[in-house]
């Protein structure tokens, strides 16, 4: 999936406003960190904690925007119907046609 196309996605929305969230609490938790005593109970927990949610959340959300469906074999096949025809129908090499299709519809999928 392409950002262009994710942005409008709610699936997306949400996904970035958590790890948005979760990058504000990890950023305030450290900032908290930095000006901290040594003896500040808890805090070294819940820096840990922050980068744990930071992480869970931002593999999420990477994870979605790399996804994409696999086209079918139907529309690989007419596509590299159409390329093979193109190409003038040379006889031979039909898996050119087919890899060319695939690749070609996986990248504007």
């Amino acid at each position: 999936m392409r950002l262009s196309h994710a942005t409008g996605n709610p699936e997306y929305a949400r996904l970035r406003a958590e790890y948005d969230a979760a990058f504000e609490n990890l950023t305030a938790e450290f900032r908290k960190l930095q000006s901290a005593t040594p003896a500040s109970p808890g805090l070294h927990q819940r820096c840990q904690e922050a980068v744990r949610l930071y992480h869970e959340r931002r593999d999420r959300l990477a994870e979605f925007l790399v996804s994409k469906p696999s086209p079918s074999k139907d529309t690989i096949n007419i596509l590299a119907y159409q390329l093979w025809e193109r190409a003038g129908r040379p006889v031979g090499q039909p898996d050119k046609y087919w890899y060319q299709a695939e690749s070609q519809l996986r990248h504007t999928a």
